[in-house]
């Protein structure tokens, strides 16, 4: 998008920010839209209020008008194109805001594989501890596994209900807090 609209200040600034190598992040998006809103040339006032002379006596509390707003040399030309341009500058930053989005979303799924468990697996649950002033145990030192539970059943969605070493039940649990569990064997592998 051309940014011959925007003052060489401007330009150079957004220029500078946001067509680099480097990746547009949303805050540093938004700090740029509250700089060109403060901007003068953006937001020119439209409107003055008359102010009384120090001749003239106070007015009364009861007086309807106490001040008057009048428009000033509005012209609707310029008016239009202050618009156009805000319009076109909110334009290219949600295009900006997208494309950083999709960035960081495709930079965070490139390490993030979903768990898929089968029935007879044997994996380790996410374990919710809590500190304990009585009981002497701090949480963050504590186990964050617990387990292994055997997978009994798999629904569609990848919900896993499990089964303990003793054969009870040990509730639905979502893959996201599942993790495989792994033996030794005696060659010093491991095994699923």
């Amino acid at each position: 998008m051309a940014l011959s609209h925007l003052d060489p200040v401007t330009r150079r600034a957004f220029e500078e920010k946001y067509t680099s190598n480097s990746i547009p992040t949303h805050q540093n998006l938004i700090d740029f839209i509250v700089e060109l809103s403060r901007r003068e040339e953006l937001l020119k006032p439209v409107t003055v209020s008359s102010t009384r002379s120090k001749e003239q006596p106070p007015r009364n509390s009861s007086s309807p008008k106490s001040e008057i707003s009048q428009p000033v040399d509005f012209n609707p030309d310029e008016w239009a194109t202050r618009m156009k341009k805000l319009e076109e500058i909110h334009h290219l930053v949600e295009t900006h805001l997208l494309k950083a989005s999709t960035d960081q979303g495709r930079r965070y799924n490139l390490r993030r594989r979903p768990e898929k468990f089968r029935i007879g697996d044997q994996v380790l649950r996410l374990s919710y501890n809590l500190s304990s002033a009585e009981d002497r145990s701090a949480a963050k030192l504590c186990h964050k596994y617990e387990g292994p539970f055997t997978v009994l059943s798999v629904s569609p969605a990848g919900t896993c209900k499990l089964q303990d070493s003793h054969g009870k039940d040990a509730g639905l649990w979502h893959p996201s807090k599942l993790k495989p569990y792994y033996t030794s064997t005696a060659g010093g592998g491991c095994v699923a």
